[in-house]
Formats: structure tokens, sequence, C-alpha cells
């Protein structure tokens, strides 16, 4: 368990006050513990990234002839239409954890 700041955590509590009745908090992982008063966010919230639209055809023959995948999150390769390599699916998703990790796109398109 990972100790959260309090602030943060009473900041939460108040927002969801008005679903829970009991004295415990236990809400996407976050727990006070009742003895100590202190807050823990659970270190085993299992968290799922899918998306329809970054998938891509499994027939190798449509490989070769199309790109399908989010402009964004594309790798550098398959936009000058060298070849599929997982590496490309690694840099996709480093592109969507960053982007999930400080709430900004990683290229401003604007």
């Amino acid at each position: 368990m990972k100790l959260v700041k309090e602030d943060l955590a009473l900041e939460f509590k108040s927002y969801m006050q008005f679903r829970l009745v009991s004295s415990n908090l236990e809400v996407y992982g976050l727990i006070q513990n009742s003895t100590n008063n202190e807050y823990l966010m659970r270190s085993t919230v299992i968290t799922y990234i899918t998306d329809l639209g970054l998938s891509r055809k499994n027939d190798e023959s449509d490989l070769k002839d199309s790109i399908y995948s989010i402009l964004p999150y594309i790798a550098p390769e398959m936009l000058t239409e060298q070849t599929y390599i997982i590496a490309s699916d690694v840099y996709s998703l480093g592109i969507i954890v960053t982007e999930m990790s400080t709430g900004k796109p990683h290229y401003d398109i604007e």
C-alpha cells in the first residue's frame, strides 16, 4: 500500500461523500484506516488501455498496403512505410502512457 497526501485524500473524500454512508472510504482503491485515520491507496489497481481505433487487421497481406492507427500515437517508421515491428507498438504505448501520466498530449498538433 502507498501513503497518499492527506489533503488529496480529504478532497477526494468530500467529493465522494454523497455516495458513501460508512466512515470507511474505499473508492477506486483509496482507503481510510479507522485506527489512525491515515489514507492508503491500494497498489493492486488494474488499468486496461483499450481502443479499437488503435487496432489493425491481422491479415499479413493487409499490413503491407495500409496503416491502421491514430496519427498522434503512430510510430515514425510506420509513416515512412517501413516494415512493421513490435517496437512500433511499444512506441505507441509509450506515447499513450506519457499522455495518461501527464494529462497532456505528447505532441501539440496546433
